[in-house]
């Protein structure tokens, strides 16, 4: 049969078999214990969360509109995230990442490459290159960040990859498995630093992967919850 011939019948086919990858997600549930999701996630997640002070506690399914991008005040783009009425919504759906996700799911690369210049993920990032400096925080050091249109345009590419082996392959399932989206319950510069923000399950490792389910309209996702071995003993109680 040549599908060109039945146009329908083939975008039904490459649907079903999308939402079949996407859809069969591992089981949250309280059989996943820390030390069972430590030895499922990668290596380099296990180290970095370790040295930071993060705990995964449970595998737990939640609404991909609920999670919202991790708010770090040096390099903050809030400017970006702001509605109609001026307050800003930290959700994935509101995202500069899901917005271009959005140009290309829509419209195809030549039509994400000629708005280029116009979207928040070009202006997020040459905010980060007025800032001039991202903040490792393992170490606390500030590192020199300058990024050109290429660097910028291959970080984009990067994203789109993503969400592509997600569209073909699913959500962590068969050679990504274990590459969960990470997420704290109370945001880190809430809970080490005391700073206040009214918003919950802020995404610690995955923005990339978040945006791509969303865009791919995925409601809900098994995320692993974090939890802050360094909270503050005033946010903890």
């Amino acid at each position: 049969m040549n599908l060109l011939c039945y146009p329908t019948y083939a975008v039904r086919r490459v649907l079903r078999q999308t939402r079949r990858n996407l859809i069969r997600q591992p089981d949250a549930g309280p059989d996943w214990d820390p030390e069972a999701l430590l030895s499922v996630l990668p290596q380099g997640d296990t180290y970095i969360l370790q040295e930071v002070g993060l705990r995964p506690v449970k595998l737990v399914s939640l609404p991909v509109g609920d999670l919202m991008q991790q708010y770090v005040h040096e390099t903050a783009y809030d400017h970006l995230l702001c509605d109609g009425s001026g307050r800003v919504n930290r959700s994935i759906l509101n995202s500069p990442h899901y917005k271009a996700l959005v140009v290309y799911k829509q419209y195809g690369m030549r039509e994400l490459q000629r708005q280029f210049k116009t979207l928040d993920f070009y202006r997020m990032c040459q905010h980060w290159n007025t800032i001039g400096f991202k903040p490792n925080l393992m170490t606390g050091e500030k590192i020199p960040i300058q990024k050109t249109d290429e660097d910028i345009w291959a970080k984009l590419l990067a994203l789109v990859n993503i969400y592509e082996k997600l569209r073909k392959f699913g959500y962590a399932r068969g050679k990504f498995r274990g590459q969960y989206i990470t997420v704290l319950e109370v945001p880190f510069e809430v809970s080490r630093y005391g700073r206040q923000l009214d918003c919950f399950h802020e995404i610690w490792g995955g923005h990339h992967r978040a945006a791509s389910l969303a865009a791919l309209d995925i409601r809900e996702a098994a995320v692993v919850l974090l939890e802050d071995l360094h909270a503050r003993k005033d946010i903890a109680s």
